[in-house]
């Protein structure tokens, strides 16, 4: 049975990951390119070859936003849970309490 208090936290625990959750994402958005040139003289000669590594924060900045969907479903799930086992048991003691004696 989950006790009022325990919901309050649950819920105020799930609008902390939210917020984090949403700054990390924020952080994101923009593409970085780093290239790399290394060059060989060859008597008179300079031979130069570049690599260039590219990094995509709008890719980061998806799943981010995905993993942010997935944690907020499974939370809200996991309430819906534990409200709905919290409204089992008080109706099965409303009905208990209302006649007792029965098996």
């Amino acid at each position: 049975m989950v006790s009022r208090k325990q919901l309050i936290r649950l819920v105020m625990r799930s609008s902390s990951v939210g917020l984090l959750v949403l700054s990390v994402v924020s952080a994101f958005g923009q593409q970085t390119t780093t290239t790399n040139t290394n060059c060989n003289l060859y008597g008179n000669t300079a031979s130069c070859t570049s690599t260039s590594n590219s990094t995509d924060y709008g890719a980061q900045q998806q799943r981010a936003y995905e993993q942010g969907q997935q944690m907020g479903r499974a939370l809200g799930q996991g309430l819906a849970g534990a409200i709905q086992a919290h409204a089992f048991t008080k109706g099965v003691r409303n009905y208990c309490n209302a006649h007792p004696g029965e098996v």
